[in-house]
């Protein structure tokens, strides 16, 4: 017979090609080509230029000279060690953003404030001015000097502690001005810095998108080295863009040789590929450290570098390969490799265990290498290397000129090749064997990976080629997988194993509770004991989830073949009863008023199954929901299970407010752990039912000690409103508020002395979009002021409904009651309530002003959180306790 239109192979092979193109057009094949591009670079023959010598501050530098970070005078020592072997330059990958001052320096200062603020420092010239006036007037006067002025000038004259007073104030300044120069490590760093003339500092960037002009301008250590000439060709490069940049302080900017930006970055897939040299800060083009160091080394100034389309930078006779984004490629070489840059310890320069010589002529890289200082970075190749290996890398591959790169003419080559992998597919496949297909398409995927390969390793060029290569190997396999599994238009024959297959995945299918695909898969098995014996148990299966109508199925499809099987007959007349006699007690019922009560109890019947839990007994209903009693059969835990039918006694709008409802429960609670709130496990819906597993909880709520002669102690009362204010104090500033307080959702164990808050079913998480203003939802008779008007509500809601329960708690009456629901919502807006103490005469007088204030209209004058409430009561209870005992 004729081949159907949608197996030919060539149509195949043009859908496949239309899918791999889009494919390519939205970047999925980038993880692949991140993968190829790090293999390919592990077997590159480049090597780094031996003028590169790394002072490392290492684990073995710290040991030594203590826990970075150290004090700059420590640098600066090494810049002193490092002067007479005569360096190219030197680049340090150090933040110099803020100053340095220990407590010496600061008190050295205040010290020095405190003298100038005084007159002290003044001492010595007035001295000197008086003396000088009086010797004057004796001189003026001559014989006609009084002698009590004459003897003044004696005396002064022979007063040598004054001259001593003067001298000593000026060696103590003289010693606080050396004093603060010796301990200012950021000014001994300056120095040395100014002294070297060949150090250039790093800065480092925050990536984003600018507007305008910029709030100050750059100062002139960072503009004498922008590289004006790439803004006349703006419009055709792109570097990546700055929003903020952080360069070092002023004092190390202006003894610096140049600033360049450092901040090596992953990519998405947390590996460095790309290092930029260039970056635009609104108008400006700023070069990177590693760019400025190499051009440094080179003798050429920054001002000189222009770009050339499809090349990249060019510098005097260097050229750097770069994309239009002016990012390179560099080699990667891992830390203390043979292949890998020249490292020192710092600490054996500064000790003179290397002789400075060694460092003649070198670009010499000072960073922190000390896996406690610093992180490694990954990078494409798989070497983890620190920010200032990175560094010594990116120098290197501009120095040497072997960044690897993609050429002008490799975008004709990945066209080529698509059009020959696409042609190969859709025109040659379909008359080859599956042997010759088999050769071809090993040749073709071997050809290209040479292509990705070769280049790299020896030519420093980058081809991506990986996009052919996944649409030739995924075409292979599904051309021989199409091949295998159809014979000219026929399906052939499962074989054995394929039967085994189809058996587990049934299987699988209804252990993970989707009946549907688990019956979907047991029909396609062939017809014998073993297969009645999968669909026997999946339709007792259905049995559990009461969908009767799936096992009536099954059974009879079981039936036409034996009806003899088991108790199937049995099983197909208590199933037809059940399904005819519409009882109220069934499940799938039409009947509002069944409530969607489960089955249970019911001879023969499994016991039905909601969820993956197992429902033992009912023990509790709603207006519209049912609590049953199950436990979990994998690890043996009893839960609560609420039920809600999603039946057609619901028009569909209201059937998605009440789910939206009843599963805003399981959201709120869910994201709740606290011991005074019930756990949710788990929550789903399965076919015509949803349903909240949850923790199934000992005792009873709190309305059944509400009567007068059934109150519970006060000391009792406190410590469980407490205990619920602690709990209402968490959930809020999870910002879930409850807007249901009430005794009805209290449980209280007397036994354990435990309590749980219940029914989160119309509470509201205050941080979602769905938070409003004008809906009206809970007990009116506990309510706050501001929930009755509809106003947003926050957690001090929660604690007036509570205040109100604890207030019938302790009295057996509620504080506003009303006949009609406005005098209601009148009297708690605007009455008083009841003074406890005129329905509790024996009250203590500590709980009186709790009330009063947890019950006051306006939320800012009640207690502001849950644990101040719940503190002033245990403090009341404490009260009570001691004043008892």
């Amino acid at each position: 017979m004729r081949e159907s239109f949608w197996t030919r192979e060539w149509f195949l092979g043009l859908i496949l090609s239309l899918a791999a193109i889009i494919a390519a057009a939205l970047g999925q094949f980038k993880y692949l080509d991140h993968a190829l591009y790090g293999a390919a670079t592990h077997f590159t023959v480049a090597a780094p230029t031996q003028r590169i010598a790394i002072i490392s501050i290492d684990t073995k530098s710290l040991e030594s000279l203590g826990p970075w970070p150290w004090p700059r005078s420590r640098i600066a020592e090494l810049f002193r060690v490092i002067r007479p072997g005569h360096p190219k330059v030197i680049a340090t990958t150090l933040d110099l953003t803020e100053p340095q001052t220990g407590p010496g320096l600061l008190g050295i200062r205040k010290l020095q404030n405190l003298y100038a603020q005084s007159t002290l420092h003044e001492g010595p010239s007035i001295l000197n001015g008086v003396q000088q006036k009086i010797h004057s007037s004796i001189r003026l006067l001559g014989n006609q000097t009084p002698p009590p002025l004459k003897a003044l000038g004696q005396e002064l004259a022979a007063q040598a502690p004054l001259r001593k007073l003067s001298q000593s104030i000026r060696m103590m300044d003289a010693a606080l001005n050396k004093l603060s120069d010796s301990l200012d490590t950021d000014k001994t760093l300056s120095q040395a810095l100014n002294r070297s003339h060949n150090v250039a500092l790093a800065m480092t960037y925050a990536p984003g998108i600018t507007q305008g002009r910029p709030a100050k301008p750059l100062p002139a250590t960072i503009t004498r080295n922008l590289l004006s000439d790439l803004g006349q060709q703006h419009a055709q490069i792109n570097p990546p863009t700055a929003y903020s940049i952080q360069a070092p302080m002023a004092l190390f900017g202006k003894s610096a040789s140049t600033i360049g930006f450092f901040s090596p970055a992953a990519n998405q897939y947390g590996a460095i590929r790309h290092v930029p040299l260039v970056i635009k800060y609104y108008q400006h083009y700023l070069p990177s450290l590693g760019l400025l160091t190499a051009l440094q080394s080179l003798n050429i100034p920054a001002s000189s570098v222009t770009y050339k389309p499809n090349t990249g930078l060019i510098a005097g006779s260097l050229v750097i390969h770069t994309n239009n984004k002016l990012q390179i490629r560099p080699h990667f070489y891992a830390p203390g490799h043979n292949s890998g840059p020249i490292t020192y310890s710092f600490v054996d320069i500064l000790k003179g265990n290397i002789s400075p010589d060694a460092l003649h002529d070198k670009i010499v890289l000072l960073g922190l290498t000390a896996p406690s200082t610093v992180t490694p970075l990954a990078t494409v190749s798989g070497v983890k290397e620190p920010p200032i290996f990175i560094l010594a890398d990116e120098i290197s591959s501009i120095l040497n000129q072997d960044a690897i790169y993609t050429p002008a003419w490799a975008t004709w080559v990945v066209a080529a090749t698509w059009a020959l992998i696409i042609i190969f597919i859709i025109f040659v496949t379909q008359y080859l064997s599956n042997r010759s297909l088999t050769i071809i398409s090993l040749l073709l995927a071997s050809t290209i990976l040479i292509s990705i390969f070769y280049p790299i390793t020896n030519m420093n060029i980058w081809i991506p080629l990986t996009g052919p290569l996944g649409l030739l190997l995924f075409s292979y396999l599904v051309v021989v997988s199409k091949r295998k599994v159809i014979t000219g238009n026929r399906l052939i024959h499962l074989s054995t194993q394929s039967i085994e297959n189809t058996r587990i995945l049934a299987l699988a299918f209804q252990e993970q509770g989707q009946l549907d695909l688990a019956l979907d898969r047991l029909k396609q098995l062939p017809i014998n004991d073993g297969t009645h014996e999968l669909l026997y148990n999946l339709a007792l299966d259905y049995e559990r989830r009461r969908r009767f109508d799936k096992a009536l199925d099954i059974y009879h499809d079981i039936q036409r073949h034996n009806r003899n099987y088991r108790d199937i007959k049995e099983r197909l007349q208590q199933i037809e009863a059940i399904l005819k006699s519409k009882t109220k007690r069934s499940e799938i019922s039409d009947d509002t008023d069944d409530n969607a009560a489960l089955m249970l109890g019911a001879a023969g019947l499994q016991k039905p199954v909601i969820g993956r839990y197992v429902v033992d007994k009912e023990i509790g209903r709603g207006a519209m929901s049912v609590v049953y009693q199950g436990r979990d059969p994998k690890i043996g835990r009893i839960v609560a299970i609420k039920t809600l039918p999603l039946n057609a006694s619901f028009d569909q709008d209201e059937l998605e407010k009440v789910k939206k409802r009843f599963y805003r429960e399981a959201e709120t609670a869910g994201r709740l752990s606290h011991p005074n709130i019930v756990t949710i496990y788990d929550a789903g819906e399965e076919h015509d039912l949803a349903y909240i597993a949850m923790e199934y909880l000992q005792g009873r709520n709190l309305t059944h000690f509400l009567h007068r002669k059934q109150l519970l102690p006060t000391v009792t009362i406190l410590e469980i409103i407490a205990k619920c204010a602690f709990a209402l104090d968490y959930a809020h500033r999870q910002k879930v508020i409850h807007r249901d307080i009430k005794p009805a959702n209290i449980m209280y164990d007397i036994d354990k002395n435990t309590v749980k808050i219940t029914d989160f079913g119309i509470a509201r998480i205050t941080d979602s979009s769905r938070t409003k203003t004008g809906s009206v939802m809970g007990t009116p008779s506990y309510m706050s002021p501001e929930q009755l008007a509809g106003h947003q509500l926050d957690g001090r809601s929660d604690l007036f409904s509570l205040g109100i329960t604890c207030f019938q708690l302790l009295t057996g009456q509620l504080p506003f009651c009303a006949d009609t629901m406005a005098s209601l919502m009148y009297k708690i807006t605007n009455e008083a309530h009841p003074a406890l103490n005129s329905l509790c005469e024996d009250l203590e007088p500590c709980v009186s002003p709790i009330i009063n204030k947890v019950l006051q209209k306006n939320p800012d004058k009640r207690f502001q959180s849950g644990r101040q409430m719940g503190q002033s009561l245990l403090r009341c209870a404490h009260e009570i306790r001691k004043h008892n005992s």
